[in-house]
């Protein structure tokens, strides 16, 4: 090899060894900031339908917001970098499984207290109306 060829090969080499971090960090920064946004959009994104799952069928009203998976809103990804639009989605699934999960939590709960409630008055006025 002559000596130019080598010059240039030492040159691409010590610029490619020093530019791929480089390259590879802003990457990474694009998912990061989409991760938090999607995370930060995700846990307002909270649905009432899984309340009123958890409302009316209980204990399997809280199984279907774990096994679901939650539509990430699309105009949040426009003009994107597809490693923001990966951080975000990324983010988006998991706090919004985690607040679908909350409403149906809250939703099974006001549901037993209605159930309890309902069956504390039952119990009352058929001990009130029993013959003594």
């Amino acid at each position: 090899m002559t000596k130019t060829l080598r010059k240039f090969m030492s040159l691409f080499v010590a610029f490619s060894i020093f530019a791929a971090p480089v390259v590879a960090f802003s990457a990474d920064d694009d998912f990061i900031k989409g991760k938090t946004a999607g995370e930060a959009d995700g846990s307002k994104a909270g649905q009432s339908m899984y309340f009123w799952l958890g409302c009316l069928l209980g204990a399997i009203g809280l199984i279907i917001p774990l096994v679901s998976d939650p539509a990430v809103p699309s105009e949040n990804l426009v003009g994107k970098s597809q490693s923001y639009i990966q951080g975000y989605t990324e983010g988006f699934k998991t706090k919004a499984k985690d607040a679908n999960f909350k409403q149906a939590m809250n939703g099974c709960l006001v549901g037993t207290g209605i159930s309890v409630g309902i069956y504390v008055a039952v119990l009352v006025v058929s001990l009130m109306a029993a013959p003594k």
